[in-house]
């Protein structure tokens, strides 16, 4: 049998060593990395069981490196273990199977972490199920209450569909529950809601953090009557595909939602009903009551016509033909519905402007993170995805110029489907190194790619740029205009040109 490999990234050896003494039953592999770039190199290389890391790696954050991993296709499912003073709020951390580990560590604790984490990645069961069967005869409430009335400790694990969720129990009482990006009461109600699929219960020691302080009672009373409100009112209620906006800037009044504050601060990079209820961490029902309020205090209305205006990138038709090229050409086997576009950018700013032109598009999704941040440093990863009506997502990842990252990116690459080049500068270093990037990404690869260019005097801007980028004759370039509603439209019908031929 293989030995696991447990890949190693701590600033501190004497925790390290004793770490792989506490795991030596396991009868690990470790692989020792003294930095963010090298848990990247040798996660896509050596695909290990487990990442182990502090929260100070140096040349890339813990964080980036959890993001970065979790959108390539090869590392997606490797867990992370966080070694840390406290439990801290990770963009990308997923309950259930990644783990914070507190100082001081328990050996007894660590052991059966990484026991379970092991037996899980390699597919073995790693606890036997107690109870097992489908919704549609015995609901989600009728199974929280007899785990609760039995003061029972494990997970109750739900499918429907493609769609998974996991409810972790402690003494009967409900610690956390989490389904895709959502979590707390906003996942359980969800869940709460469904009619349909299977479920499992499997006892075993529950090691998640508290994230709902409510008992299981008011949890289940609470969730069944926003779900019966939801259907009495469901008529008259936000249509999911509309669009809003913005009505009134001055301050709000005190006593609103607290949801209310928070759909205000995503309309900000936000529009679509749908994306604003999917983006808050408030459960469903409490959103579109939120939203419902601010447009009859008339905060926010209804904004009719980007929604008769706005029909998308691409047709359906050229949707299917798109997905139909990719998924044979460039798409991994274990991640067939996604492919990646990578942003090489002489500027962040340069970035903004295009993700806030994203933004008006119903079939993008932009990360307010990255509109929000005050870092002035470009940063690497996901910024926005694209999403085509036949499923398949396009992710948008925008990429330091920093030529030292080529071996990188190449890993990273497999995926990918286009570049595009911003550039607002002719100043012959820094345009070295994004023209050494663009090369190493492309090396072996027929990719195409696209540069855009800001330049002030038009008209003379595109031929110097053209001429400082090395430019052929088949090379395609284009006036990067954010004023132009249109630009993002002609941008990836440009970049997809091959796909759609």
């Amino acid at each position: 049998m293989e030995r696991p490999k447990i890949l190693f990234a701590l600033s501190d050896n004497v925790e390290r060593v004793k770490l792989e003494t506490v795991l030596r039953p396991l009868d690990i592999e470790a692989i020792i990395v003294k930095d963010g770039a090298g848990v990247i190199e040798r996660a896509i290389k050596e695909l290990p069981a487990v990442i182990v890391t502090d929260m100070d790696l140096k040349l890339i954050a813990a964080e980036k490196v959890l993001s970065i991993l979790r959108h390539n296709t090869q590392s997606a499912s490797i867990p992370f273990f966080f070694i840390s003073d406290s439990a801290l709020d990770i963009s990308g951390f997923k309950p259930g199977i990644d783990t914070f580990l507190l100082r001081p560590l328990n050996a007894e604790e660590v052991l059966s972490r990484f026991t379970r984490s092991i037996e899980s990645r390699s597919g073995r069961r790693t606890g036997e199920r107690e109870i097992i069967g489908k919704l549609n005869q015995m609901g989600l409430p009728d199974i929280l209450q007899f785990l609760n009335m039995n003061s029972r400790d494990g997970e109750l694990r739900v499918t429907r569909g493609g769609r998974r969720g996991i409810v972790y129990i402690q003494n009967g009482e409900i610690l956390n529950a989490v389904l895709e990006e959502s979590e707390k009461e906003k996942a359980l109600y969800r869940m709460l809601s469904w009619s349909d699929g299977e479920f499992e219960f499997v006892p075993c020691m529950v090691l998640v953090a508290r994230k709902i302080r409510a008992s299981s009672s008011t949890l289940l009373m609470e969730g069944m009557r926003q779900i019966d409100e939801y259907n009495r009112s469901i008529n008259s209620l936000p249509d999911p595909k509309e669009n809003l906006k913005v009505q009134k800037r001055e301050s709000l009044p005190d006593g609103l939602h607290p949801a209310a504050y928070e759909l205000l601060r995503h309309l900000k990079h936000y529009k679509r009903v749908s994306e604003l209820i999917n983006r808050s961490t408030y459960p469903d029902f409490e959103v579109y009551s939120a939203i419902t309020a601010l447009i009859n205090r008339g905060f926010v209305e209804i904004d009719h016509e980007s929604v008769q205006t706005n029909n998308g990138i691409f047709s359906i038709e050229e949707s299917l033909h798109i997905s139909e090229r990719l998924s044979t050409r460039t798409a991994s086997d274990a991640y067939p519905d996604t492919v990646k576009v990578f942003i090489l950018s002489t500027s962040k700013k340069l970035v903004e402007s295009f993700l806030e032109l994203c933004i008006l598009m119903s079939d993008f999704k932009v990360r307010s993170e990255t509109l929000s941040s005050t870092s002035p440093d470009d940063g690497f990863g996901e910024v926005a995805t694209l999403e085509l009506t036949t499923g398949m997502e396009v992710l948008l990842f925008s990429v330091p110029v920093v030529h030292s990252m080529g071996p990188l990116l190449r890993a990273f690459s497999c995926d990918i489907t286009g570049i595009l080049l911003m550039t607002d500068t002719t100043e012959s270093e820094r345009l070295e190194e994004l023209l050494l990037e663009r090369d190493c990404l492309v090396e072996d690869k027929d990719v195409p790619v696209l540069h855009l260019c800001a330049a002030r005097d038009r008209a003379q801007g595109l031929k110097e740029f053209k001429q400082s980028l090395s430019l052929d004759s088949d090379d395609t370039i284009m006036d990067f205009d954010t004023d132009s509603p249109e630009l993002i439209v002609n941008i990836f019908r440009k970049l997809f040109a091959g796909l759609l031929a």
